[in-house]
């Protein structure tokens, strides 16, 4: 008799360890599930730097209970609301890139056509890729003349407009020129149309001109990309910065010469707006 109550006070006692065995296992997945809830919703801040100030806490109890099965009216009422419900999300407005085009030597002449008409196309072009363009329309020549500078001083007047376009919102500065080379030189056949080649030119006659140099570099390899006979290269002229100092993003572009064309100054200004646009979007 005495061994049969033992032997009960000993199954009792295991059965009852196992039940409390069992109740520490819950209760520490509750304590571990309670406190994943609770980091997650505590401030990033707080987490990264340690300071108590910006400790706060993000804490859902309703999601909690939820998650946890706990909240079952809350739960019934999720299950019966079948109509989605939709929070209007304010627009976000588009942030176009900019581009300043001039023409320091606003004069210069192709065939049936001039650099300033070009300038005007590229405008237009450019904003086919969405991206607007600011052409400058002050008189250049007639500043110059007004100002009794030499040819080579119009940098003078355009270093001013310059400055006083000068914007974070401009991704480009473009100075666009024409060359005074022969036509076979400044002339190449895509297909069965002909366009003005183009080159860059950098100056390096300050600290910085590196930058434009990389500038150039870039938007040269995005015009190669698209056909490599467009480009006559990059032209480094240490004895002059046509106002480059300014700014690493102002490039300065022979396209043509005297004898090209309307028609392929603008089938290559298409090209130079598509390049321009490639390495905008990099």
């Amino acid at each position: 008799m005495k061994s049969d109550g033992r032997m009960k006070k000993r199954f009792k006692a295991r059965k009852r360890a196992k039940f409390n065995l069992l109740i520490v296992f819950i209760l520490i997945l509750v304590v571990v599930f309670f406190s994943l809830n609770v980091i997650r919703s505590v401030n990033p801040s707080f987490l990264l730097t340690g300071n108590y100030r910006l400790f706060t806490l993000d804490f859902n109890k309703q999601e909690f209970l939820l998650k946890s099965g706990l909240n079952f009216r809350y739960k019934s009422i999720q299950e019966e609301t079948t109509k989605p419900v939709f929070s209007e999300v304010p627009s976000v407005p588009e942030v176009r890139k900019k581009v300043y085009i001039y023409n320091t030597h606003q004069k210069e002449e192709y065939a049936d056509y001039n650099v300033y008409d070009g300038a005007l196309a590229l405008k237009e072009y450019l904003n086919e890729h969405n991206i607007d363009a600011i052409v400058e329309d002050t008189d250049i020549t007639a500043e110059v003349h007004k100002n009794n500078y030499t040819y080579s001083q119009s940098y003078r007047v355009t270093k001013e407009l310059i400055l006083k376009h000068m914007s974070n919102d401009i991704s480009l500065y473009i100075d666009l020129h024409r060359d005074s080379s022969n036509k076979n030189i400044t002339t190449a056949t895509i297909g069965e149309a002909s366009y003005a080649k183009m080159m860059f030119v950098v100056g390096g006659k300050h600290e910085t001109y590196m930058e434009n140099y990389r500038v150039a570099e870039e938007l040269n390899k995005m015009i190669k990309n698209l056909n490599s006979s467009l480009s006559r290269g990059l032209l480094l002229r240490k004895s002059s910065s046509y106002n480059q100092e300014v700014s690493g993003n102002i490039l300065l572009i022979e396209l043509g010469g005297p004898y090209n064309t309307k028609e392929e100054v603008n089938n290559s200004l298409k090209m130079l707006a598509q390049a321009i646009s490639n390495y905008l979007e990099e």
